[in-house]
């Protein structure tokens, strides 16, 4: 390696090489600054998400709990309104009935003093129906 034209020869492609390496180390150091910023954003972002997620069940669990919550009111007042119409039921059947003893009883009323006023007026009288 005595040829000084060689030597400067290999100087320069060192030099060059030498200045390749340096970018592509610059190169590298941008790319890694570049994924520490990204993995940064990443985990924030999993950060929000992991948090809306919590706030998201724990909403579905309140509402969840508030609409049972509901349906057993719900539920309390239709058994209420179910026990009131079953008591408005007997009570009606119960006024049918006594509406039809009450008109039984009043026509027995109106034969006893149509043959009552019979008696009275003309001395006619309408044979009781075994009254």
């Amino acid at each position: 390696m005595t040829d000084p034209f060689t030597a400067q020869s290999t100087a320069i492609k060192l030099a060059e090489l030498s200045h390749e390496i340096e970018e592509l180390e610059s190169s590298r150091q941008a790319i890694l600054q570049r994924l520490d910023k990204l993995r940064a954003l990443v985990l924030t972002s999993g950060n929000r998400a992991l948090t809306a997620r919590a706030s998201v069940d724990f909403l579905t669990d309140h509402l969840t709990e508030i609409a049972f919550a509901q349906v057993r009111l719900l539920e309390a007042e239709v058994r209420e309104i179910a026990s009131g119409l079953e008591s408005l039921s007997r009570e009606s059947v119960t006024l049918a009935f006594e509406s039809g003893s009450l008109d039984d009883t009043m026509a027995e009323v109106e034969d006893e003093i149509e043959r009552i006023s019979g008696l009275v007026l003309d001395g006619n009288c309408k044979p009781s129906r075994g009254h």
